[in-house]
């Protein structure tokens, strides 16, 4: 009886050992199974950005639309400000601005090296020499200048400012603000006004940063058809990549920044 028994707990036991091994393998098999899949996958996703990056590419370059109701910047209420401006204060706040952050701007405009107008002007200069090769701004706030001359009167007289006085903002021109149309890059909107500014306008506006004007975007916020060209509006014309690109180092994805 007990040989019986020991028999029995060793057949037991093989049985439990077979079952182990062959889960083992059905694991080890589905393992296999999904990780081809996701490796699968991952090659339809590459293969089909790259094919949507080649198609965007060839509508934004090759097949550039070009819109005769684009709308021209209005750079007349700085022109006047822009004209007193020397090739030695460009380089100076080229210094003071170019790749710094906002706390950077802030500790030059308090030491003095430079002024929130001065920094208003360097931003409105670039715009003016370089957006014809990009069409990245819609509209210019006209106001911008008056604001920053209020905030330097406050940095002079050391009055407290918001978190973001200096910092200068370019907003979507699908988000509202009272001083400016609010479009969304159609010809149709083209003089629409809102009778108030959007949440994040007022949270930026109370933050004392100033609004510099509105950026183009993909009309309707890419909601008129499809297939379309990624950054294209009636007003705005066609957006523009810049020359570089950042690569991923495993999977080669390309990102396109737009300057």
């Amino acid at each position: 009886m007990v040989y019986n028994g020991l028999e029995n707990f060793l057949t037991l036991q093989n049985s439990i050992n077979e079952v182990n091994i062959c889960a083992k393998k059905i694991l080890i098999t589905v393992l296999i199974i999904f990780i081809g899949l996701i490796g699968f996958t991952g090659y339809i996703i590459l293969q089909s950005l790259k094919a949507e990056n080649a198609s965007q590419t060839k509508r934004q370059y090759d097949q550039e639309v070009i819109s005769p109701l684009k709308r021209p910047l209005d750079f007349s209420p700085y022109e006047e400000a822009l004209s007193e401006l020397t090739d030695d204060d460009i380089q100076r706040l080229h210094t003071y601005i170019f790749e710094k952050t906002i706390e950077d701007i802030q500790k030059s405009i308090i030491a003095g090296h430079m002024t929130c107008e001065e920094t208003v002007l360097y931003y409105i200069h670039r715009i003016k020499d370089y957006d014809s090769h990009y069409n990245t701004v819609i509209q210019l706030n006209p106001n911008a200048l008056e604001l920053a001359k209020k905030q330097d009167k406050s940095v002079k007289s050391k009055e407290k400012l918001g978190r973001l006085f200096g910092a200068m903002v370019l907003l979507k021109d699908n988000i509202a603000d009272m001083t400016m149309n609010t479009a969304s890059g159609a010809y149709a909107l083209k003089d629409l006004t809102t009778n108030r500014d959007a949440f994040i306008v007022t949270q930026l506006k109370n933050a004392d940063a100033i609004i510099l004007g509105k950026a183009n975007l993909s009309e309707w916020s890419n909601f008129m058809s499809m297939p379309s060209s990624n950054g294209f509006s009636v007003l705005g014309g066609q957006t523009k990549k810049c020359l570089w690109q950042i690569r991923c180092r495993w999977f080669q994805l390309r990102f396109f920044c737009i300057s």
